[in-house]
């Protein structure tokens, strides 16, 4: 009789920039009770139980100081801090979580989206770059950024079927954002299509941590690829190629 082969474990360390992305993780360890954020639910939907995922993590402001020679700039010396702390807790991945763009007004073109998107990746990536030439720090890890636009908002708009579970409501198919990554506005009008006040609406209150959560749990990744191709679906490839190189890893033991 052939016993059947165990799912290979991978212990993912989170680093975001708050309880939305990460859950407990942005609290001090003392106070966190378990709870997700969105990204936990999103990274068993890309793996699709081909791994069992543990998570460890901290929130970005939260990261301790730590030299690194030459980071680069920007996001750069976070994320080297983040690939370094990942190191001591032993992690398989690191998944450094940036939003991009917060800032920016609607006139941004989607070409001029992109770039954005694309030099905030290569700041995250200079980053574990410049802490991986510490040896030995963070060479076994894959090290993925996942660059939200304009924030993590955008990609729990994608699947609107999810939206609707979470607010208990079903809305029209007008109201569903044709493109999350798209949306801008004033925060401060309740009008607007800023991100959060377009899932405020569809909800029928603020967002909080567990709907976050809630939502990321009923989303089809495949919807956020096709309705964030800009900032997911790179997201989605490196995290397919850490599986890849996970199940890899685990054939050879």
């Amino acid at each position: 009789m052939s016993r059947t082969k165990p799912i290979p474990q991978c212990r993912v360390f989170l680093v975001g920039e708050g309880p939305d992305d990460i859950g407990d993780l942005a609290e001090h360890p003392a106070y966190r009770k378990g709870r997700e954020g969105f990204l936990q639910p999103i990274l068993r939907g890309l793996v699709a139980g081909r791994v069992e995922l543990g998570f460890d993590g901290a929130k970005i402001t939260h990261l301790p100081a730590r030299p690194i020679r030459n980071p680069g700039k920007g996001h750069a010396r976070k994320a080297a801090q983040a690939l370094a702390l990942a190191h001591v807790e032993n992690a398989d991945a690191l998944v450094f979580v940036k939003d991009v763009d917060r800032t920016a007004g609607s006139a941004a073109s989607a070409i001029e989206r992109r770039k954005r998107i694309d030099e905030t990746r290569r700041q995250i990536v200079a980053g574990f770059e410049a802490a991986r030439s510490r040896a030995p720090v963070g060479k076994d890890i894959a090290a993925i950024a996942a660059t939200p636009c304009r924030m993590i908002e955008a990609w729990a708009l994608a699947d609107w079927d999810a939206v609707c579970a979470a607010a208990g409501a079903e809305h029209p198919d007008e109201a569903k954002p044709p493109k999350p990554e798209d949306l801008w506005g004033n925060e401060d009008d309740p009008a607007s299509d800023h991100p959060k006040r377009v899932l405020e609406r569809a909800l029928g209150r603020r967002a909080t941590r567990d709907d976050f959560a809630e939502i990321a749990g009923g989303t089809r990744v495949n919807e956020i690829s096709a309705r964030c191709p800009d900032s997911f679906r790179t997201f989605a490839r490196e995290v397919e190629h850490a599986l890849r190189r996970r199940l890899s890893q685990a054939d050879e033991v």
